[in-house]
């Protein structure tokens, strides 16, 4: 058994029923495990370079709340605990004998014109599992088609061959001569199945890339949370606390917080008070997180600071720490930011806070919240829900009755009532936008008039901006404007003689809209199958917009039109960790014949 169990750590029974399960080829967490995958998994994991994989058996104790890493159950589920869902693309079978040539067409394959051919080489590849296999993998990396390149950053995730996953900590990934194959290395060392030297990990940093810097943290901040950090800790979190208390990247110091907090909890509790005050509103909102995860004594002022803070996306976060907190005191605060909120979209977020916590459905009114809240006694617990029904479940995103909202006076934006005073409209502009309809009307008509009823319905106070986006996004102006008549006018008139076209790249749009901070909402319309830019897969590109948005606190609304059902599942997603909302419709129903939800 001790060959199994790698390093001597004898199984738990728990990782024995794992074992069990993944030999008879049922699902294990995240994959569909075949018993041949096992044998490979393991016995490399056992042999894996000790510079770079490190036995679970030498792990140094972990932080608070983690413990060491059980070799059994990392190689069936650590490696995709992440936030990829499903099984990755590029799932690796055992290792396998080449016929002669196949690993030279499949060369060829990958230089071919065709990215289909390309992305089914990939796979290939990551099937074969031999050394040279994963190296042409790596190469992909650099693909410039994105569903070339996202199929093998989301390959290699099941890499454990041991020269290569040294070499994918060197030249082949993190120190690649590429700027994007740096990045999507950073991102995919991850979700690999570890554990990982620390030694190791502390050199995957590099100060010129500052997107990589920062993906990196957060593959370090999950491997952490799975304890697949092994060895002595000492150099890495002395790295991340330096760039958890640098005055550099704001993006970088929040998101080296959040890792800090997982790598040593209380070194990252030293850290708040000076990441509270920080200018940049994400650093704070990262500190925001940390204290909510254990607050203390000093938690409460310091909360009461954050439900006044100048960011919206702050207050929003705020809001939802407490409603994680979920006690008395968190929820006469929410009541609080309640009567004090002056964006229409926080006030709803704390609304749909308080409604949850409480199973009431008063309104924006305080007063009434104030007397419930006034009666709770001082240990109160909201009472226990059904495990479908978990805090994550209760804030699934609502899919409103597009009937209702198509028909209604209220500002809407295909179907779906516009809830912010501080917004942008993101419109898909790809080929789907240009395609005739059956009565002779284009796509893009029916989006034209959508949008003339949602400017019509803004109120002069709130401000607002357009991004249409195809091969890359197109900002009506710089930031958002005064939703004055002449601006509305303006605004529309760019958006019908707007002629863009390209593949859809939805993820540069989003990222290039949450630039603006004073957005608190991103109304986005989509058919739902993004086919451009840096990343177009959306075991991909779900997860890197909640990685983005996490310290932002923006909502994403979405319209999916005529998307399909697992693309509408997966954005679903996508609105839920925002706090946003999604609308699944079809384009007959916008037309004009009778919205419906989906």
């Amino acid at each position: 058994m001790d060959s199994l169990s790698i390093g001597g750590a004898w199984p738990s029974r728990a990782e024995s029923r794992s074992f069990a399960a993944a030999v008879s080829g049922v699902v294990c967490p995240g994959f569909v495990l075949a018993p041949a995958m096992l044998v490979p998994i393991v016995l490399a994991s056992a042999v894996l370079a000790p510079a770079v994989l490190a036995p679970a058996a030498n792990s140094g104790p972990a932080s608070a709340g983690f413990a060491g890493a059980r070799p059994v159950a990392s190689a069936c589920a650590a490696g995709w605990a992440g936030p990829h869902r499903g099984e990755p693309a590029g799932s690796s079978p055992a290792v396998r004998t080449l016929p002669s040539g196949e690993l030279d067409a499949l060369e060829r394959d990958l230089a071919a014109r065709h990215p289909k051919t390309r992305r089914a080489a990939v796979r290939a590849l990551a099937a074969l599992g031999t050394l040279e296999a994963w190296r042409l993998v790596a190469r992909a990396l650099d693909d410039p088609e994105s569903e070339v390149a996202d199929e093998a950053q989301l390959a290699v995730a099941a890499a454990v061959e041991p020269r290569f996953v040294a070499e994918f900590f060197g030249p082949l990934g993190l120190d690649a001569k590429s700027e994007r194959v740096r990045e999507r290395a950073a991102e995919a060392f991850g979700r690999m199945v570890g554990p990982f030297d620390a030694r190791t990990l502390a050199r995957a940093f590099a100060p010129r890339d500052g997107r990589a810097t920062r993906l990196a943290l957060w593959s370090l901040e999950r491997l952490a949370s799975r304890a697949a950090v092994a060895g002595d800790r000492g150099a890495l979190v002395s790295v991340v606390e330096s760039l958890a208390r640098s005055a550099g990247d704001g993006a970088v110091r929040a998101d080296a917080l959040a890792t800090l907090s997982v790598l040593d909890g209380v070194r990252a509790r030293r850290s708040l008070e000076s990441a509270f005050a920080a200018r940049d509103p994400r650093v704070r909102a990262a500190a925001l997180a940390i204290d909510a995860r254990a607050p203390d004594e000093s938690s409460s002022a310091r909360f009461a600071r954050a439900a006044r803070d100048p960011s919206a996306g702050v207050r929003a976060l705020t809001l939802d720490a407490l409603e994680s907190l979920a006690t008395r005191e968190s929820v006469a605060r929410i009541v609080e930011m309640l009567a004090a909120e002056e964006r229409p979209r926080l006030a709803e977020r704390a609304l749909l806070a308080l409604q949850r916590l409480s199973g009431l459905k008063h309104r924006r009114d305080p007063r009434p919240w104030r007397d419930w809240c006034a009666g709770l006694p001082e240990d109160w617990r909201p009472p226990p829900v059904e495990p479908e029904r978990s805090a994550a479940a209760r804030r699934k995103p609502r899919t409103p009755d597009a009937t209702a909202q198509a028909t209604t006076s209220t500002a809407n934006f295909g179907g779906l009532s516009i809830l912010s005073d501080r917004l942008s409209f993101l419109v898909d502009f790809s080929g789907s936008m240009w395609a005739p309809r059956d009565d002779g009307r284009s796509v893009k008509s029916v989006v034209d008039a959508r949008l003339a009823l949602g400017l019509d319905a803004l109120d002069p106070s709130a401000r607002f901006n357009v991004w249409p986006y195809a091969n890359e996004p197109l900002a009506w102006e710089r930031g958002l404007v005064d939703a004055k008549p002449a601006n509305r006018r303006r605004a529309l008139e760019f958006f019908v003689g707007c002629r863009i076209q390209g593949r859809g790249d939805l993820y540069g749009a989003v990222v290039a809209a949450l630039g603006d901070d004073e957005v608190d909402t991103l109304m986005i319309w989509s058919d739902g199958v993004p086919t451009g830019g840096a990343h177009s897969n959306l075991e991909l590109v779900v997860p890197l917009l909640s990685f983005e948005n996490r310290f932002r606190g923006v909502a994403f609304d979405l319209i999916l039109v005529d998307a399909p059902r697992r693309s509408v599942e997966r954005f679903a997603e996508l609105a839920n960790s925002s706090g946003g909302r999604l609308l699944s419709v079809s384009l007959d129903d916008l037309a004009g014949v009778s919205a419906r939800g989906g």
